[in-house]
């Protein structure tokens, strides 16, 4: 099959969606399928990468860059992509306004939901309102829809009145690193560090996550790492939570080795989201075999199992204060908990399986 995966942002980088779309379409490629990504940019460019092709288009970033982007991309697949047999959209954005485009090429259209927009708290009651109306007018689409966990199938039938197919996302299994310059530089401490990585947002609750860190003595050699682009308004503001304390530690985007050596050498991963799709920087945590300190909301509930992780309530930072100070006290119990989480990405939550999965699925509804 030719596969065109539309969606994301700088495709690759290290946001959730940015994420699938490019693993997904390398196991894809692996598997014998042709597979293209077009995702939107700060310019327009054409490049290749681990055999992948890449379309980046050019969009504004507002509050209708979705739409833009998917508009374009949908022209681009009129004019370069004729041959193709599925196109993917990352999302389910009006999409009565692009969807007829392949559609009238004879390429099958299906769209994958990731989260909705209306949970995240950086948006208004009003804004919030006006993006919970358009997901029920996008309802009037007829082609087939995959979501990235229960909750999300859960959502979608709520607010939109469709079925949805579940396929979670997955990770590559990792290679264990020992800390690089980066961590020496900056004086990370290895097996002695919570570690958060993932888009400095809102949503992600990092400002709990740096209280609840505050609490403890000041002459803890514990440190809490923080990896992300922080250079906008929230990131602003939770370097003034932290303010001088040098064991809150800010180190930006990290990719490759640095990044799994991040991942390797942490004592333990955080991820204290109001909201969440379904969390792949979770999943790699898990397949580090790392214990994860996480925010008690059904997609980490999902993806950890509720007997595997260790749990806060969402805003709480006194609770989770309580379950840092757990693993402190007995380390190798929850080193335990952690390899109990590897095994359950090795059995269950691959990027090679996935693919199969997804596969298997378009098969199911007629596309060979």
């Amino acid at each position: 099959m030719k596969i065109i995966l539309v969606g994301g942002v700088e495709v690759p980088s290290s946001g959730g969606i940015e994420n699938y779309v490019f693993n997904l379409a390398k196991q894809l490629k692996i598997k014998g399928h042709e597979c293209s990504i077009l995702c939107r940019g700060n310019n327009s460019e054409e490049y290749e990468l681990d055999d992948i092709r890449i379309s980046k288009i050019k969009v504004h970033e507002n509050q209708f860059a979705i739409l833009s982007h998917n508009i374009k991309a949908s022209l681009k697949i009129l004019k370069d992509f004729k041959d193709y047999d599925v196109v993917n959209y990352q999302s389910i954005y009006l999409p009565f306004f692009y969807e007829w485009i392949p559609k009238i090429l004879g390429i099958k259209v299906l769209h994958t939901q990731h989260s909705f927009a209306q949970d995240n708290p950086k948006h208004g009651k009003i804004s919030r309102l006006i993006i919970d109306l358009l997901y029920k007018a996008s309802s009037l689409i007829f082609s087939p829809i995959i979501t990235v966990s229960e909750q999300n199938r859960y959502l979608i039938k709520k607010r939109m009145w469709k079925d949805a197919k579940v396929i979670n996302c997955g990770v590559e299994l990792p290679l264990q690193v020992e800390p690089t310059d980066l961590m020496r530089r900056l004086n990370i401490i290895k097996g002695q560090y919570y570690l958060s990585i993932g888009r400095i947002d809102p949503v992600k609750n990092l400002d709990i996550l740096i209280r609840a860190f505050l609490l403890h003595e000041q002459d803890s050699n514990i440190q809490l790492v923080i990896a992300g682009n922080s250079e906008n308004s929230y990131g602003a503001y939770l370097k003034e939570i932290a303010g001088k304390d040098k064991r809150i530690i800010f180190i930006g985007p990290v990719y490759g080795i640095d990044k799994a050596a991040l991942l390797t050498n942490c004592m333990a991963y955080c991820l204290v989201s109001k909201s969440e799709g379904f969390p792949i920087a979770l999943l790699e945590a898990m397949s580090y075999g790392k214990p994860c300190l996480c925010s008690e909301i059904p997609a980490n509930k999902e993806a950890l199992t509720t007997s595997l992780g260790l749990w806060s309530n969402v805003n709480d930072e006194f609770s989770l204060f309580k379950t840092m100070k757990l693993v402190e006290s007995d380390p190798r119990k929850y080193k335990e908990i952690g390899m109990k989480l590897k095994q359950r990405i090795f059995d269950n939550l691959t990027w090679d399986k996935v693919a199969l999965e997804y596969v298997d699925y378009l098969h199911s509804i007629g596309i060979k």
